[in-house]
């Protein structure tokens, strides 16, 4: 029987809901009694609640060598069944960033100043965790870990034909309802931007994706389902 793949993909600074469920009946062939099932759902919000925006078009004007709050925050709701989480961050300007960090580009690894550290583009949550340069699921990447036990596997990946930088964050544990997981709470502006460095200014986007644990041995299957069901 074909699995039943249940996902939820979110945009920062959206909030967004998508329940699965529904009804299944069957009749036996003895007494044409009725046996009802309700499918079960996974639901999870991805909120900013300390982010303030200074534009009108949403945006937040920033100044180099300053840092602003901005907090995406995945949270299981509370009637949702288990499931796995996978986060992406993407960072617009690779070029440029590339460019200013000539002299330094492990600053843009995944166990660079970018994802740990006060010094980095991103700080606070997740991001500070320990991390440490790993291989896992044959992907190489950086492994971030609390207390000794590994919280989420983290993949960095270039698109020269988009101008970006994804970090994709693969949370090893199944969540359950209630749970929920800061990704960082600060941007730190680099000191060393300029106006004259920057063609748009950076963007930093947030997707949030559940899969139902059901089904899968790991996040890594449940992804990996999830991006061949859906592209």
């Amino acid at each position: 029987m074909k699995k039943k793949l249940v996902a939820l993909c979110l945009c920062v600074a959206m909030l967004a809901i998508a329940i699965v469920g529904g009804t299944l009946a069957y009749f036996t062939d003895t007494d044409a009694k009725t046996n009802t099932f309700t499918l079960g759902k996974v639901e999870i919000t991805l909120t900013e609640p300390n982010y303030v925006t200074t534009e009108d078009d949403g945006s937040l004007k920033v100044f180099p060598g300053q840092s602003y709050a901005k907090d995406p925050t995945i949270t299981v709701a509370a009637d949702s069944e288990d499931c796995y989480i996978v986060a992406t961050v993407t960072v617009s300007e690779l070029a440029a960033l590339k460019a200013l960090y000539a002299n330094d580009p492990e600053v843009l690894q995944p166990w660079g100043l970018s994802l740990a550290g006060a010094g980095g583009l991103v700080s606070g949550g997740v991001a500070d965790y320990d991390p440490t340069p790993a291989t896992d699921n044959n992907m190489g990447g950086t492994m971030l870990s609390k207390d000794g036990a590994e919280v989420a596997f983290v993949t960095y990946a270039e698109n020269a034909n988009a101008d970006t930088l994804t970090y994709t964050y693969y949370f090893k544990q199944i969540h359950s309802a209630n749970d929920s997981e800061v990704l960082f709470d600060t941007v730190n502006v680099p000191a060393i931007i300029t106006n004259d460095s920057l063609t748009n200014g950076i963007a930093i986007e947030v997707n949030a994706y559940a899969i139902q644990e059901i089904g899968f041995n790991d996040v890594y299957e449940a992804y990996a389902a999830y991006v061949a069901q859906n592209g």
